[in-house]
């Protein structure tokens, strides 16, 4: 019985296997692998003398002029013994589509980002290896175009010493990332469905990016709190000007920036639905829903004294939890700004606590809406 299902395993790899060599543009050109071509070892092996020459041209080119010293390496793979020329290939040519990306930076007023650096990887597919990382910079007008071929582009940062940048994600609906991932595979050919799509841009049509041009640096403090509450509706007070963790977070109604309570029907299984209501209220301030790339410049006005998130099982809007939430604040009548990205979960630790958990908070203490944080890069 094991026998027949471990052949049944096998028969079913294959196909799979098959089926993506089918589905994949495929082209059966071997390349050759530079790198242990020109490797000391590969420098004494007798049957290459011959070939020295050209060896250490190609060497000399590797870094200078990639694209010429593979176009002479080729050349040589011909010329290589038939036993020889197996080992200095190192695959095939598969599923590499060719890459052309063209794309633009601009402030958030619209002006072009100039001088910027970009830096991007084209990444391989399949068998085959990609190009790369490699990095460029922004024209006048604040444009880049990135030529190359494979499966994906991923742009990794963008730096520039008057900018904050961040990448929106192709949905839109986790707006800060890391890097930004541009699939040319066919299949995705539509991934983000925005217009332009990622791959579907131009000289004439580039993908706009938005970066924050930032006018001046103020003393912001940062950091994040994750916080377990009895979920009776009791108040725990938040201190984010705290450097020390511990001390960020204190039980009932005392002096600080933000009062944060959460009150929670009784659970009796994991997966039950139960009615759950968070409130979060600012210290002699107001807070607002924030809907932004970047969280730099805190409103001057529209401010509520508290916020109450209210879920009613049963409710078409009913969620158990909620994540990524985003908040503008101001507290000390005015003394304090700052933003806030939480997540919620309400049933936590087998029951008995609500989270409240703040990825990331910004506060600035002079009475200034300047959040705007320096870049460690």
């Amino acid at each position: 019985m094991k026998t027949k299902k471990n052949i049944l395993f096998l028969g079913a790899l294959i196909i799979i296997v098959i089926i993506t060599w089918l589905l994949l543009p495929v082209s059966l050109t071997p390349k050759l692998d530079i790198k242990k071509l020109t490797s000391d070892q590969s420098a004494i092996d007798p049957a290459l003398k011959p070939f020295l020459a050209e060896i250490e041209e190609i060497k000399r080119l590797e870094k200078k002029a990639p694209e010429k010293a593979a176009t002479l390496g080729e050349k040589l793979l011909k010329k290589l013994p038939k036993s020889y020329q197996q080992y200095y290939v190192m695959g095939f040519k598969a599923g590499m589509l060719p890459i052309n990306f063209y794309g633009q930076i601009v402030d958030q007023y619209g002006v072009p980002v100039a001088g910027a650096i970009v830096t991007y990887e084209t990444t391989g597919a399949f068998l085959a290896h990609g190009k790369g990382i490699g990095k460029l910079r922004t024209d006048e007008q604040g444009r880049f175009e990135i030529h190359s071929e494979g499966g994906s582009l991923v742009l990794r940062h963008v730096a520039h010493p008057d900018i904050n940048f961040s990448f929106p994600s192709p949905d839109l609906e986790n707006p800060k990332k890391p890097s930004l991932t541009i699939r040319f595979v066919a299949g995705q050919k539509t991934y983000g469905g925005k217009d332009p799509l990622w791959t579907d841009t131009s000289p004439g049509r580039p993908y706009v990016f938005t970066a924050w041009r930032v006018e001046k640096y103020e003393k912001v403090m940062t950091g994040d709190l994750n916080s377990y509450q009895i979920p009776d509706g009791r108040i725990y007070t938040f201190k984010l000007d705290k450097k020390k963790y511990k001390e960020r977070r204190e039980e009932g109604s005392t002096d600080g920036h933000l009062w944060v309570s959460c009150t929670r029907g009784p659970i009796e299984r994991e997966q039950d639905q139960v009615d759950w209501r968070v409130t979060i209220t600012p210290v002699d301030g107001g807070i607002q829903a924030a809907d932004s790339l970047y969280y730099n410049l805190a409103p001057e006005d529209g401010y509520q004294p508290s916020l109450t998130i209210d879920m009613r099982k049963g409710s078409p809007d009913f969620k158990k939890s909620l994540s990524n939430q985003r908040y503008f604040f101001t507290a000390k009548n005015g003394q304090v700004y700052g933003s806030l990205k939480i997540y919620i979960y309400p049933n936590t630790k087998q029951g008995e606590k609500c989270t409240i958990d703040i990825t990331q908070y910004k506060v600035n203490l002079n009475g200034s809406r300047n959040l705007a944080v320096k870049p460690k890069y």
